[in-house]
């Protein structure tokens, strides 16, 4: 009954592209401002939701209301207008399922295209019974007076008289545009939705203040009035639009702002057109216009081959600020997700002795390469006298592969040279060629003759040994060619590929741990040392339960990892809607999504693990940043989402370091603090200890800024 009633109230707030439970409570309240409109509203949202559950239709679609509300406007709609009779309700209820069958028809056809169905069906529908309703039963058309209600009458005439005492006629009318989504005219009831909307979205809202004012300036300088001028063209048409392309379908931003305000323009023209057309069949536009000037777009967009600034919303979360936080948060913190995670493809310390773009032989469609040699403290790649191979601390050192995959190719039957000369016939030498995916290889060169560890065809793990450093090939002296490439030849071009995680080692500086970025021309680098303790410990294979007690409390959490239709894992909360999203590789773990109750362990767990480097090496901190609406920093964060989509002056950041007891060396400890910088100031928000014992998380510490002491959950399970 729960989740049913959670539908119904999602039928009402996704007509204004929500799903929040308040706003849909709002406008629920709204349309009963017309007893009989928003009884039959209500009436045909619970026989689509009951007949959408009965015939099984898919269930995430029916939750979300996207079945269901086009069969409420069109009651509304039918409500309004007609005279109630018997006959009225039999063709509500014939109206509802008609539009019901559309909107699931209508839906799997344009689904195909990716595009929405919008509110296609409840204009077909009203039509069709507009069209056979004189024939069908006796309908008569409500004369103005008629059409408010005492109570909604009295309430919105003393709201305007308020409004009205000031300058303020153009508020007046953006608020009764509001309402005439609803087939309201009513500046209270626009009022009530207005607010409604800024809870559910400051970014939708300020769309909505610029559709109306949009229009309301392209017909304000308009030569001649026109029919199309109402508050219904205005709300459901024209600042509809505004927030379906400016936030709503497409990542909020300057770009869909100005694309917004064009597509108000159009939507003006069409508007006009339909109107001077199907004045001829006596049919109301209704909102047409809107439906096909966002289909339109859509479709328009998808067909660009660079995104260009305007991004398609990737992923709909039915709020335009939850789209473009986790959107831009994933562009910069997820983006190698896109990247096989890649390891340095030797063991220890080794030195950049020519880098991309080398002044060498790094040129033209071969310049993304690498070459590393090894140095000691006098800045030499060799021990004296240096005459042979064997004198350099590089030769014959395995080589690893940099990551799992199928051997494409092996060389391994050239001399290495003396010492200064080189073999330009076989320009490689002894090579390896990794394909890792198909158009992703790896290739090592110059390697010593007879080393391979390897043949073609062979799988090879992430860090197995493949063979040694050598002096083979185009090589003066040894040292290892490593490059990536798009096709599985010797001479294959170039391209640019960063490694997932190194230290980079300076005499003077702490190492540095880099992500997913390239080494440069002399820099020392190593692999981090994995810590298999650390590993294990962030290791969750889907069926893994897990309970948290506080015993001061005496407050329980229960989790499971599960696994969705994309394979993403993820922690559930037993009994709830709360999931925490997560990925994991063989060099870290980290956290993609929240989704749920921020008042829970699980959200507190999610920014204590939020990154997790599987090294144990002391010192090394560890940094990202937090998607922003998953911020609690309430007083500032309204504020922002009023101008995100133009600049952002909060940061919601995470560091972290690994700290170790040398009493007991099978324990360790992830440190973690979790704060934001505005303005030039930092606010504490957490921190946090996560304790690991023998390759296992043993308590989770939360101090929180307004707390005296620590809370302490122990792990059970």
């Amino acid at each position: 009954m729960r989740q049913y009633s959670i539908a119904v109230l999602n039928s009402y707030s996704v007509i204004f592209f929500s799903q929040d439970k308040l706003f849909g409570g709002i406008i629920l309240l709204v349309s009963f401002f017309n007893p009989v409109a928003g009884s039959a509203g209500l009436l045909a949202v619970m026989l689509t939701q009951a007949v959408a559950r009965f015939t099984g239709f898919s269930k995430e679609c029916t939750s979300q209301g996207l079945y269901s509300f086009n069969a409420l406007l069109t009651a509304i709609g039918l409500a309004t207008i007609y005279e109630q009779n018997a006959y009225f309700w039999l063709v509500l209820l014939l109206s509802a399922f008609c539009t019901f069958i559309l909107s699931i028809t209508v839906s799997a056809w344009l689904g195909k295209y990716g595009l929405p169905v919008l509110s296609l069906p409840f204009v077909l529908t009203f039509w069709m019974i507009s069209l056979t309703g004189d024939k069908l039963v006796k309908i008569t058309t409500l004369s103005d007076s008629d059409f408010w209600q005492p109570a909604s009458v009295y309430l919105n005439n003393h709201f305007n008289t308020l409004i009205q005492a000031y300058p303020l006629s153009l508020i007046l009318n953006f608020f009764r545009s509001i309402s005439a989504v609803l087939f309201q005219d009513n500046a209270f009831a626009g009022f009530l939705l207005s607010l409604g909307f800024i809870w559910y979205s400051r970014i939708g809202f300020s769309l909505l203040l610029i559709g109306f004012f949009t229009a309301y300036g392209i017909e304000r300088f308009s030569t001649d009035y026109h029919e199309s001028i109402n508050y219904y063209n205005f709300g459901a048409n024209y600042m509809m639009t505004a927030v379906a392309l400016g936030a709503f379908f497409i990542i909020p931003s300057r770009y869909s702002y100005l694309w917004s305000v064009l597509s108000i323009a159009l939507a003006g023209m069409l508007v006009k057109g339909l109107t001077n057309l199907l004045k001829i069949y006596e049919l109301p536009v209704l909102s047409l216009p809107f439906s096909v000037v966002v289909i339109l777009m859509l479709y328009f967009f998808m067909q660009r081959i660079s995104s260009r600034g305007l991004t398609l919303t990737p992923v709909q979360n039915f709020s335009p600020e939850l789209n473009l936080y986790q959107f831009l948060n994933n562009r910069e913190r997820l983006q190698n997700h896109r990247y096989v995670p890649l390891l340095l493809p030797f063991i220890g310390e080794w030195t950049v002795s020519q880098g991309y773009e080398g002044n060498i032989t790094h040129k033209g469609d071969w310049s993304k390469a690498l070459d590393f040699v090894i140095l000691d403290n006098e800045m030499k790649t060799y021990a004296w006298p240096g005459s042979t191979a064997k004198d350099f601390y590089c030769y014959n050192k395995p080589v690893l592969a940099c990551a799992t995959g199928f051997v494409e190719d092996v060389i391994d039957d050239i001399e290495d040279n003396p010492i200064g000369e080189v073999d330009t016939v076989n320009n490689w030498g002894n090579t390896i060629i990794i394909r890792h995916l198909t158009g992703l290889y790896s290739k090592v060169s110059h390697l010593k003759k007879g080393s391979a560890k390897v043949k073609k065809g062979d799988f090879v793990y992430q860090g197995d040994v493949i063979g040694a450093c050598g002096n083979s090939g185009r090589s003066p002296e040894p040292h290892l060619h490593f490059q990536v490439q798009q096709t599985p030849y010797i001479g294959s071009k170039t391209t640019e590929y960063p490694f997932s995680y190194y230290f980079n080692i300076s005499e003077t500086l702490p190492q540095q741990l880099q992500s997913f970025t390239i080494p440069a021309e002399g820099q020392t680098i190593a692999n981090p040392a994995i810590d298999f303790s650390i590993k294990m410990s962030f290791t969750f294979q889907p069926g893994f339960r897990v309970k948290f007690t506080n015993y001061e409390t005496g407050k329980t959490e229960e989790w499971e990892v599960f696994t969705d239709a994309l394979n993403q894992s993820f922690f559930h909360l037993k009994d709830s809607t709360t999931s925490a999203y997560f990925t994991d590789n063989e060099s870290a773990f980290y956290f993609s999504n929240f989704y749920g109750d921020k008042n829970t362990l699980l959200y507190q767990f999610y920014l204590s693990a939020y990154k997790v480097i599987f090294t144990s090496v002391e010192g090394i901190q560890n940094q990202d940043i937090y998607p922003l609406h998953l911020s609690r920093f309430k007083s500032w964060l309204w504020l922002q989402d009023f101008i995100a989509p133009f600049n952002q002056f909060i940061t919601f950041k995470f560091k972290s370091n690994i700290c170790k007891d040398d009493k007991q060396p099978q324990q360790m400890s992830l440190k973690s603090e979790q704060y934001i910088e505005y303005f030039g100031k930092v606010k504490e928000v957490m921190k946090s200890e996560i304790k690991l014992i023998n390759g296992r998380i043993s308590t989770l510490e939360i101090q929180l800024p307004n707390k005296p002491t620590a809370s302490v959950w122990t792990l059970e399970s």
